[in-house]
């Protein structure tokens, strides 16, 4: 009901922002069975909420955006400062249990107005493949537009462009333009980066338009 009276400015995938962008991690060992145990690391949890509060300050994000919504998981209730500076910057926060898929509800908030920009590093593959062609097309489409990448250099976010990257028709000047992805500068583009669309590196307009008449 938090999303529903009005719509929502910006909504904010908290756990993969905090989680995806943070320095500095603590090793976990996970005892699976009596002889088989795995050791992994995550970053430390007064990390992830001081990443999480950095990203929406560094982003402008409390002067951009009046009605501002994190979606995240039931524990990051107990992060360090997170749940103050929430309440003192009227932050709404929805909590889904730890074992849910909060991305729905991200999906599901940011969809509710055509303005709304989602703020995650996400690139949603296993949603768009559950989808049909038609279905994830248009969800590409969304994405393309209303999706914001967080730098994880800068805690900066990339902001999406309002127009659609698909190829248009410009007939006052009689030309057609392209969306290109430079296969070339794809190399030059690590695994942290934003995806294509909204990376400048890979991404080229190609502008067709007929050749002039040469005159006999």
């Amino acid at each position: 009901t938090i999303w529903t009276k009005k719509p929502i400015d910006c909504v904010i995938d908290g756990l993969n922002i905090a989680y995806r962008t943070s320095t500095g991690f603590n090793w976990i060992k996970q005892q699976l069975t009596e002889d088989v145990s795995r050791t992994y690391r995550v970053p430390k949890v007064e990390n992830q909420s001081h990443t999480l509060i950095n990203t929406i300050i560094r982003g402008n994000m409390l002067q951009q955006f009046k009605k501002i919504l994190v979606v995240g998981k039931a524990h990051m209730l107990k992060w360090p400062g997170l749940m103050d500076f929430f309440r003192k910057n009227n932050i709404r926060f929805y909590s889904s249990f730890n074992n849910s898929k909060d991305d729905l509800f991200q999906l599901y908030a940011s969809t509710l107005s055509p303005k709304t920009v989602l703020v995650t590093n996400d690139f949603l593959r296993d949603h768009l493949a559950t989808l049909d062609e038609s279905a994830r097309t248009q969800l590409e489409r969304w994405i393309d537009t209303h999706q914001a990448w967080i730098c994880q250099k800068t805690l900066k976010p990339i902001w999406p462009t309002p127009y659609e990257k698909i190829a248009s028709v410009d007939r006052e000047r009689n030309c057609f333009h392209l969306p290109v992805i430079d296969f070339d500068q794809l190399e030059t583009v690590g695994v942290t980066d934003p995806p294509p669309h909204l990376n400048s590196k890979a991404l080229t307009w190609l502008c067709c338009r007929t050749a002039n008449k040469v005159s006999e």
